[in-house]
């Protein structure tokens, strides 16, 4: 891709208007882009958590829209952070880039950072190896350090969702196996899928199941906060609207008893929460929702299980290996050429 490109900062969230239809086309252009970089996930974020001062940096060539960096400016006790939307709700973050557009994401990006000069520290987190936060060369960049952040362990599905058992380890494979078995004794077992018109009630439920699970271990959950519910409720309705959510829900004598929410992308199956009712712990209903959800994925057309951020020794047991994802802080280059980046950060 070559030609003259122009670039622009978008400062007020309702001037991205006439351009989501350009980003969503491309976000579908590029093969590395998540369900985190959809513009419906961004968007929700920047209005939810009503982000007061978001720097929105477009690349266009002609009327191609080839890049969406989606910063925002984060003002600390002693510093201003730059840094991607999405942190703090997201699993992986980067900005979008057309294929073939590198090099002209790269200026765009060290021009960007030059210009923009309120920021003290830029800190990009949870980036994948080929993420272009993560592999931009950037210039007039006083401070540029990488390290591993987090593991996001992932699995390798079976093409097809009867072979899923066989590849389970045994005791798993006993607690999948035992869990319809125990629920069919206690009423009629019904499964279904969240579809964009009832949204709200599978919402709802996987919230309260999800705050009843880790209530019972004395832990609050992802939705205690009321601005992370409203997130939540929106970015899930875009991405809904997509196509790309699955938003499971085991009932009991038309009762809920467990959920599991996800995102199928591309041959990754993304799975974002669970949630179950504690009194039925004995019935393996974690788990048995975990499977549940392979055979979602695999039925869409996954072959990928991304279990997200986190180590936690449950994701091994299915099979997952690590695949770590990085953080990227930069620190602007001083007046006297020298680098800003503290010594405690090298």
């Amino acid at each position: 891709m070559s030609g003259n490109f122009r670039t622009e900062v978008v400062e007020q969230i309702s001037a991205l208007t006439p351009v989501v239809a350009h980003w969503e086309n491309l976000w579908a252009a590029c093969p590395s882009a998540t369900p985190f970089q959809h513009p419906s996930w961004i968007l929700s974020f920047y209005r939810e958590f009503q982000v007061r001062n978001p720097r929105i940096l477009l690349a266009w060539q002609g009327s191609s829209l080839v890049m969406v960096a989606p910063f925002y400016l984060w003002h600390g006790p002693a510093e201003i952070v730059l840094a991607l939307a999405g942190n703090g709700v997201s699993d992986y973050l980067d900005c979008l880039v057309r294929p073939a557009a590198e090099p002209i994401a790269s200026g765009a990006l060290s021009t960007f950072l030059k210009n923009e000069d309120a920021w003290t520290r830029a800190d990009f987190r949870d980036l994948e190896p080929s993420a272009t936060c993560m592999q931009a060369a950037l210039a007039g960049v006083g401070g540029d350090l990488t390290t591993v952040e987090v593991d996001c362990p992932r699995a390798e599905l079976p093409e097809r969702a009867e072979d899923l058992p066989a590849q389970l380890r045994p005791a798993l494979r006993r607690d999948v196996s035992r869990a319809p078995r125990q629920l069919a004794r206690l009423g009629v077992v019904t499964l279904t899928k969240a579809r964009p018109d009832d949204l709200e009630g599978h919402y709802l439920n996987l919230i309260n199941l999800h705050t009843r699970q880790w209530q019972a271990d004395g832990l609050p959950g992802i939705f205690a906060g009321k601005l992370d519910r409203s997130f939540f409720r929106d970015a899930f309705t875009g991405l809904a609207a997509a196509g790309l959510l699955r938003l499971l829900t085991l009932w009991l004598d038309g009762r809920p008893v467990a959920a599991a929410a996800g995102f199928v992308h591309g041959q990754r199956y993304y799975h974002f929460i669970t949630g179950y009712d504690p009194q039925y712990r004995r019935q393996s209903l974690g788990s048995y929702i975990i499977f549940l959800a392979w055979q979602e994925a695999i039925d869409a057309g996954a072959r990928f299980f991304d279990f997200l951020r986190g180590g936690e020794a449950y994701k091994y047991r299915w099979g997952a290996t690590r695949h770590p994802v990085y953080r990227r802080i930069l620190r602007p280059l001083r007046e006297d050429g020298r680098s800003g980046m503290p010594q405690a950060e090298k």
